[in-house]
């Protein structure tokens, strides 16, 4: 049986099931591409939009991500894309 998306979004888990890790890397690229899309948001404004369908922790943890990819910048609380623009530009 496999576990929920927030069990693995909110700490360490063991390897998630492929459904869970696809679900994981959408959000991530929902999120940059929103980032992306504005160039900067106040992060709390963008956690707000979200926090419907996920956790502070789960989002924070998606920021995170993003910004050890080096795509997006936090300071502030106001991140902005840092990554390539779309088209690769």
């Amino acid at each position: 049986m496999s576990r929920p998306l927030s069990e693995f979004l909110d700490g360490p888990a063991p390897v998630p099931a492929k459904e869970q890790a696809v679900a994981y890397i959408q959000i991530i690229a929902a999120l940059a591409e929103a980032i992306r899309g504005l160039g900067s948001v106040p992060s709390g404004h963008l956690y707000a939009y979200v926090m419907g369908g996920m956790t502070f922790p789960q989002y924070s943890r998606a920021i995170e991500v993003l910004k050890g990819a080096g795509l997006v910048a936090d300071e502030g609380h106001l991140l902005t894309w840092v990554g390539p623009l779309k088209g690769g530009a």
